[in-house]
């Protein structure tokens, strides 16, 4: 077909037409980017002692830890931001809590968990940079359920653990889904444990032993050409245990696989694709990186909507590398990406935003540091974005 006679073409079908020429574009300009070095920054250790933990970063790159001197919950912006300077700050916890942070969505709000010390007074927790869902801004108790929670969408909808019951659970700030707001606990047919939720409001996480231990989709819709309700996604070829970690708005889900054969528990990273996709079958597929001569672990943290994953490889003797896997490209080590005389030596990928920006740990210079890496774009690419965007919107009818 023409591009004249497509254009000629109902406005769905131009739309279409036009979006696949966004995506061929924009896939040859990433491709252009690679050939060029990562720039690194530098988040330092957050304190003059010892730094926290980084466990997440939005699409803003702002960055939540926890730990560090004086522990609790950390927050890293990129700028001010909800009346707290550029830098890290401590997202300060009400008289007698405890908090750590898991999690941190595109409006700024942080899932957690809280103890108070007393009994059993301790469990999920949110906290809000201003007023929202009828509750006021700063931490508050999703329940006193013993678990946490370990991962939050732009929704502020929550999947985590129940650990009263052993269950994986979605917190619902408002109503959704034709379910009132609270927490709703899963059948997983198993000890639960919730890692994961995307935008639509499917999580992951896995079912822990009776009899296996395996990743499940929750749907609280149908969609992925599934119904509603809980999938266990068996275990992978050769393995004795999997577990999903992150999943990404296509439902595809991430995480690591494991067998013991001997005294030695060997891991490697896998993707789950609820349909065909990147030229691959739907199912489990081992993201490489993976050789049991030299090392015996790869793990994968974390997936973003453009089918970009990251973790970590451990090549024995406490040696760490950061990896990055790109559908049609596969597994990178991101030292390799960088400057080798920056003084950096990028250990451990944390998570990847929808901007493709890193969160990790690494050594600079010798000493444990936090890094953002910034995958380098050609300028043609983010007007092709937004084209892109618009594109997709679905046009109201007058």
């Amino acid at each position: 077909m023409s591009s004249r006679s497509a254009l000629r073409q109902s406005p769905a079908r131009r739309r279409g037409w036009l979006s696949a020429c966004c995506i061929v574009l924009v896939s040859a300009a990433l491709a252009q980017a690679r050939g060029a070095r990562f720039s690194v920054i530098d988040l330092g250790r957050a304190s003059a002692t010892s730094g926290p933990l980084p466990v997440a970063i939005n699409d803003l790159d702002q960055v939540i830890a926890f730990g560090g001197s004086g522990g609790g919950a950390r927050l890293w912006l990129p700028q001010p931001s909800y009346g707290m300077p550029a830098g890290w700050s401590t997202l300060s916890a009400p008289p007698g809590w405890t908090v750590t942070a898991s999690a941190i969505n595109n409006h700024g709000h942080v899932g957690g968990t809280y103890s108070t010390g007393t009994g059993l007074d301790f469990g999920s927790a949110i906290w809000l940079p201003t007023p929202a869902f009828g509750r006021p801004a700063g931490w508050s108790t999703i329940a006193a359920d013993g678990g946490h929670a370990a991962a939050i969408n732009n929704r502020a909808q929550i999947a985590g653990h129940y650990h009263w019951t052993e269950q994986a659970y979605v917190w619902l700030p408002e109503p959704a889904y034709g379910l009132p707001p609270g927490q709703h606990r899963l059948d997983t047919q198993g000890w639960g444990f919730g890692l994961g939720i995307n935008d639509v409001g499917a999580a992951t996480g896995h079912s822990f032993g009776f009899p296996t231990t395996e990743p499940f989709l929750w749907l609280p819709e149908p969609m992925y050409g599934r119904p509603a309700g809980t999938h266990l996604l068996g275990i992978m070829s050769g393995d004795t245990e999997t577990q999903g970690d992150d999943i990404n708005i296509a439902g595809q889900v991430v995480g690591s696989s494991r067998h013991t054969p001997s005294s030695i528990t060997f891991t490697r990273a896998f993707i789950w694709l609820p349909q065909p996709a990147y030229g691959l079958p739907a199912g489990y597929h081992d993201l490489g990186g993976y050789d049991p001569a030299v090392f015996h672990e790869v793990t994968a943290r974390a997936v973003n909507d453009l089918g970009q994953i990251v973790g970590r490889r451990n090549l024995g003797n406490n040696a760490l590398n950061a990896w990055l896997w790109e559908p049609g490209v596969g597994m990178q080590d991101l030292n390799a990406l960088i400057d080798p005389a920056s003084g950096w030596v990028l250990r451990s990928a944390i998570d990847i935003n929808e901007n493709g920006t890193i969160l990790g740990e690494g050594r600079f210079n010798g000493e444990d540091r936090i890094f953002l890496l910034v995958i380098p774009e050609p300028t043609v690419i983010a007007p092709l974005l937004l084209a892109l965007a618009a594109l997709r919107t679905p046009r109201r009818r007058p």
